[in-house]
């Protein structure tokens, strides 16, 4: 197969995920905890690889080697919230929001006790461990139900939950409806007593219940207050929540009783993005792991060098190699030949910055390619970092052949970039309002321009020699008038949902605060000619300015020499 394969984590078998999964850099340990915790991440992070990978039955292949004096001290089960019985809408059939969200609530905790008695079921299924007689005569008595018999407790505890699935429908859409609702579930009245139910079972005991609520973004607002509520819940002796969601939807964080969960306290959060990916980050140790791994899968030895299968174009390192040399002569000149750190910094911030500025604007496109580049582009998100490489391995195939592969041509590997960068820009032309729900053909037009502003300001940002932060493609807004961003931040909302715009959290330089920040993904500047691996630096606009390109799709921009004369009566144009 192709090893770069990118479909989501629940599209791959058991086996695949076995194979492919990173141990390193990626925060799993903690899904082995009893403290509730939050993994945000935009999708394709790796969210729900680390949930999959970290069910019972894929760590240990439980379900063919359980003994009976084996005792389990964590049962991680894994509910997608991407699934049918979640997604059901009849809640808004009804009339009353309070029947509506016990309706909703009754879906929910019905989909977590089907994932339980699933999971319980590939990990004791063939074993000895449960007493199925005894389970079925304490499951009758604890809920009252006629539950049917069958070759198991668990097997007639799923035909149970089934039916129960099948009979709300049902009411839901009968005439007179009134008398189900003293019938529904909720996570007290029946997650809470299967799990004491089930810790009666000698080596279940000491067993710690971790529910993996994966993508808790697409729950309902009902949903979300009474998951939101469990979690608030004090005692995690015996269960506690792994929560994954985009912080696309903004997950509101209000319990069903008008509270709010709170960070630290009620839980921990993770953030699965990683803002930096050099070499020397997590996130560029992890991505050259992943290569590593996926080119085990084609017989490649477990310690290659995965920068050996992407290598550099000849052209562009020696490029860089001639304006390091520039930059760092124009360094001495201006420092003087002692001033080591000083002309480091010089290096690092002009040497790049004169090798796309030379070539600028008549030369041919820059040939993207080598491991760094490709882990840039993909903006710290794992799905982009597959992409390429994925669409790389097969036009390489198609050249030599499987079985042939032995690295990636950077001829190839600049082709791909080049057409990957190409349709994003298509997106923007042909209207994300056709892919997007609820962006109308205006917003649409407005998030264009949006991009094509940024992308001629970042490249007049690359061309001025007198620009101090020359590579800086990441912005902050300042002055966010409320008018102002009642119009900027719904297109801010649609480029994030539509993955075009990452929201990542740094370090203010008005007295160390916290402030968002805005990374556009990367993969849209080859097409423009810009470097896409950046520094460390971003741009400041103004609410009003973002507001203005969103109508013109053009950024002002101020040559350093007379920024401070660019005021007309307002805040700082550029603070940078």
């Amino acid at each position: 197969m192709n090893p770069f394969i990118f479909s989501g984590a629940s599209n791959l078998t058991d086996e695949q995920i076995l194979k492919l999964f990173i141990h390193d850099h990626n925060y799993s340990r903690f899904i082995q905890s009893k403290r509730n915790f939050f993994f945000w991440g935009e999708r394709g992070s790796g969210k729900s690889m680390n949930f999959l990978y970290n069910k019972l039955v894929m760590q240990t292949n439980i379900a063919k080697s359980i003994s009976e004096s084996q005792a389990i001290e964590y049962l991680p089960v894994y509910v997608s919230c991407i699934n049918p019985l979640v997604f059901k809408r009849e809640y808004l059939l009804l009339n009353s929001e309070f029947h509506a969200s016990i309706v909703s609530e009754h879906y929910f905790v019905l989909s977590m006790a089907l994932s339980l008695v699933d999971e319980l079921q590939e990990v004791f299924g063939n074993s000895n461990i449960i007493d199925d007689e005894e389970l079925l005569l304490e499951i009758r008595y604890l809920f009252d139900i006629d539950i049917p018999s069958g070759d198991s407790a668990l097997k007639s505890l799923k035909l149970f939950l089934r039916k129960e699935i099948i009979r709300t429908q049902k009411e839901i859409n009968s005439p007179d409806s009134d008398s189900f609702y003293a019938d529904t579930y909720t996570f007290a009245s029946l997650i809470v007593p299967l799990i004491e139910l089930f810790k009666t079972v000698e080596l279940m005991k000491s067993m710690h219940f971790v529910f993996m609520i994966d993508d808790a973004h697409d729950l309902n607002s009902s949903q979300k207050s009474a998951l939101n509520g469990w979690i608030a819940f004090r005692d995690n002796s015996s269960f506690s929540f792994k929560v994954s969601a985009a912080k696309v939807s903004e997950y509101e964080l209000a319990t069903a009783s008008g509270g709010a969960i709170l960070q630290g306290h009620d839980y921990v959060s993770i953030n699965m993005e990683q803002a930096f990916q050099n070499s020397g980050s997590s996130y560029g140790k992890m991505a050259k792991k992943i290569i590593a791994k996926r080119l085990e899968v084609v017989g490649f030895d477990n310690d290659f060098d995965a920068g050996l299968f992407f290598p550099e174009s000849k052209a562009f390192t020696e490029g860089i190699k001639a304006a390091e040399k520039k930059a760092r002569e124009l360094a001495v000149l201006k420092y003087g030949a002692d001033e080591t750190k000083k002309i480091t910094d010089y290096v690092y911030k002009y040497a790049r910055a004169i090798y796309f500025r030379e070539r600028s604007p008549k030369a041919n496109r820059v040939q993207y390619s080598g491991l760094d580049t490709i882990i840039h582009l993909s903006s710290g998100v794992i799905r982009n970092l597959l992409e390429p490489c994925y669409l790389m391995y097969d036009d390489m195939v198609s050249d030599v052949g499987f079985g042939n592969v032995e690295y990636i041509t950077p001829s190839i590997q600049a082709r791909v970039i080049e057409r990957l960068s190409d349709s994003y820009w298509e997106r923007l032309r042909h209207g994300v309002d056709k892919e997007i729900p609820g962006c109308s053909e205006l917003q649409a037009k407005q998030l264009s321009n949006l991009f094509h502003g940024l992308a001629e300001h970042f490249r007049d940002r690359m061309l001025d020699e007198n620009c101090s932060e020359p590579r800086a493609i990441a912005f902050t807004i300042s002055a966010k008038k409320d008018d102002l961003m009642s119009v900027l931040q719904p297109v801010l909302n649609l480029a994030r949902s539509a993955q075009m715009i990452y929201v990542r959290t740094g370090t203010a330089k008005d007295k160390g605060a916290k402030e968002d920040y805005f990374v556009p993904n990367r993969m849209f500047w080859p097409a423009r000619g810009l470097d896409p691996v950046g520094q460390h630096a971003r741009v400041s606009f103004q609410a009003k300015v973002l507001v203005d390109v969103l109508e013109t799709g053009k950024i002002p921009y101020a040559q350093k020499a007379s920024i401070e004369n660019y005021n007309d009566g307002q805040e700082d144009f550029f603070n940078e």
